[in-house]
């Protein structure tokens, strides 16, 4: 499925592993982060990991769809080379 669009909401709730408990951050402020730190107990916490599930789901197909976008793009590129 190539062209779906990524839908995610302004702010996200993620929720520590260490502690269990859960706050909002703004999508903006986590851009280009791997990593946070928990509000509560200041565990290290891994953004996508800490993000509801269905909110992963929604990245890791956008992931895959343009992965499989250029891929498509790349096999034809060679295709037309070869001929």
């Amino acid at each position: 499925m190539i062209g779906s669009r990524l839908y995610l909401p302004s702010e996200i709730k993620l929720t520590c592993a260490g502690c269990g408990k859960s706050f909002s951050v703004s999508l903006r402020s986590l851009d280009g982060k791997e990593s946070l730190m928990c509000a509560f107990c200041g565990a290290e916490m891994n953004v996508i990991e800490s993000m509801p599930h269905f909110v992963r789901k929604q990245i890791y197909r956008a992931a895959r769809e343009k992965v499989e976008e250029e891929l498509v793009i790349k096999l034809d590129m060679m295709g037309r080379f070869l001929k």
